[in-house]
């Protein structure tokens, strides 16, 4: 992606979204990343992404809590993987609860 077309994407992202905060200068205390779920290739490449930057950082975790939304067929599906274990001491999983219809 070329430095011109980045900037102009970044300037219009950010301006898409509206700040809900009641300070807008607060740090954040978590991170959610997954609205409404993540898919198996971006769950991966999420863990990879974070585990590295920890790695780099020189840090064991994350610098605030950061959790990953994924369905529970998505968290089965990297069950025993090394993703599993790459965000094992960095992430929190979040396996949502399935609420039943009621008629």
């Amino acid at each position: 992606m070329s430095t011109g077309y980045q900037i102009f994407w970044e300037k219009n992202l950010l301006q898409a979204f509206v700040i809900i905060w009641k300070n807008k200068d607060a740090k954040p205390k978590m991170s959610f990343i997954g609205c409404p779920h993540l898919s198996k290739s971006e769950l991966i490449g999420w863990i990879h992404d974070i585990y590295e930057g920890v790695k780099e950082s020189g840090k064991k975790t994350t610098t605030i809590p950061t959790v990953l939304t994924a369905a529970p067929g998505v968290l089965d599906a990297i069950r025993g993987s090394k993703e599993e274990s790459m965000a094992g001491a960095a992430l929190f999983f979040h396996r949502p609860s399935v609420q039943p219809l009621v008629a």
